[in-house]
């Protein structure tokens, strides 16, 4: 690759598609062509081929980017639920309990007191 760039790497699924089909146009074009001399031939058949070849690898890079992808999105699940799903809920229900816990020692809080002054009355 010149300059160390890889260009089909910016290319979408469809151009890279689009590009192998013409490659392998031009194989067929220069196999059947009887007007080119054969060391011709053989320079651009390699040119064509190491053209797939970079097509092939970038395909391949692709689909390895894809499965990778695939596969952090599933350790960002639990149980089928996405986890900052879960994470989210966990958090309600850890709110819900503090205000119901909260809640009774107010209730038992203020029970106790009632004992206390029913207790002072009552003697």
């Amino acid at each position: 690759m010149p300059g160390g760039r890889n260009i089909l790497a910016s290319l979408d699924q469809a151009t890279l598609l689009r590009l192998q089909e013409e490659v392998e146009a031009e194989k067929k074009a220069l196999i059947t062509s009887k007007d080119m001399v054969v060391e011709q031939k053989q320079r651009i058949a390699q040119e064509l081929e190491a053209r797939a070849q970079e097509l092939e690898k970038e395909r391949q890079d692709r689909e390895a980017l894809a499965n990778e992808l695939q596969s952090v999105e599933a350790k960002l699940l639990i149980g089928g639920v996405n986890i900052f799903d879960h994470v989210n809920a966990q958090e309600r229900e850890l709110e819900e309990k503090e205000v119901f816990f909260s809640w009774f020692i107010l209730a038992t809080t203020a029970r106790t007191s009632s004992c206390r002054v029913t207790a002072e009355i009552a003697t």
